[in-house]
């Protein structure tokens, strides 16, 4: 995406945001299938989270290293909103303070960014 995007605009972030959004949805509807919650078997439940901390960790590593990010809270992780891949797809003639307001966009934290799901 360098060609077209500035990389300061973190493109790959913004797609790995939505990733985790995408899989925060997922994993609450094959998780409500269990009732009781109880149910869920063990194993599969512990791989999945051993999976997921995997992945955050090393979001954390490759995109936060260095950068800004809002706060940990669970809600700041659900209140996220794309305005920011909306104000790129829409990026045509852009000025430069639009694009100085673009660099400076802060992104969600990747650390709990779906393993929150996972807690009762």
């Amino acid at each position: 995406f360098e060609p077209i995007f500035p990389s300061s605009w973190n493109i790959y972030a913004h797609f790995v945001v939505m990733f985790c959004e995408y899989t925060q949805t997922h994993l609450k509807s094959e998780l409500s299938k269990y009732d009781p919650p109880e149910s869920v078997p063990v194993g599969e439940l512990m791989r999945a989270l051993r999976s997921t901390l995997d992945f955050e960790e090393m979001m954390v590593q490759r995109f936060e290293q260095g950068q800004e990010t809002h706060s940990s809270s669970k809600e700041s992780i659900l209140n996220y909103d794309n305005r920011g891949a909306a104000e790129i797809k829409e990026g045509v003639g852009l000025t430069k303070d639009d694009t100085e307001k673009l660099k400076t966009k802060l992104l969600p934290p990747f650390e709990r960014s779906i393993s929150f799901v996972f807690e009762p």
